[in-house]
């Protein structure tokens, strides 16, 4: 899954590359790469910095990515770049945050293995559980890539997952 992730980030720079920066490399974690293509397609966003330069955050700019039908195609097209901008980041989220982790905690020349997270019941406010190598309890379970990664760990015979409300006043 790591190395997929990796080809998608990668297909996904190509294509903004090609499409909207004339075939030049682009880094869509670059703010100054990213403000010189949104000045160019003339994509403004919500938010300001403290500096009051123009965050290029998620809250910042994921209002630019709906397409309406009544759009001229060039907005269409600009718009466009906002949303493969955010699949990106959000592919390189998932890759680092939770497939590098926890291939870290794999021995090598191993194909089965249990996969553990340490549990911090110390590490939030309100007494919810945190975790960390790898942030097990973090994984969307809605997103595409969440998903995908929850599909990776198989229970062995006789075990089932379970899944439950860590916040719920009982479990505190």
């Amino acid at each position: 899954l790591y190395d997929r992730l990796t080809d998608e980030m990668m297909k996904l720079g190509h294509q903004i590359s090609n499409d909207y920066n004339d075939g030049k490399p682009y880094n869509p974690r670059s703010n100054p790469q990213t403000a010189q293509l949104f000045d160019r397609y003339k994509l403004r966003p919500l938010k300001k910095t403290k500096t009051k330069k123009p965050s290029y955050g998620k809250k910042s700019v994921d209002y630019l990515k709906y397409i309406e039908s009544s759009m001229p195609e060039r907005e269409k097209h600009a718009r466009r770049l906002v949303v493969l901008r955010g699949e990106w980041i959000d592919a390189q989220h998932h890759r680092d945050s939770f497939c590098s982790t926890a291939l870290a905690t794999v021995p090598e020349d191993v194909e089965e293995c249990r996969v553990r997270c340490q549990l911090k019941p110390w590490g939030t406010f309100g007494r919810r559980l945190a975790a960390k190598n790898p942030n097990l309890l973090a994984v969307s379970k809605h997103s595409e890539y969440g998903k995908k990664i929850r599909n990776c760990y198989v229970a062995p015979e006789g075990y089932v997952f379970i899944e439950s409300d860590l916040a719920s006043i009982e479990v505190c």
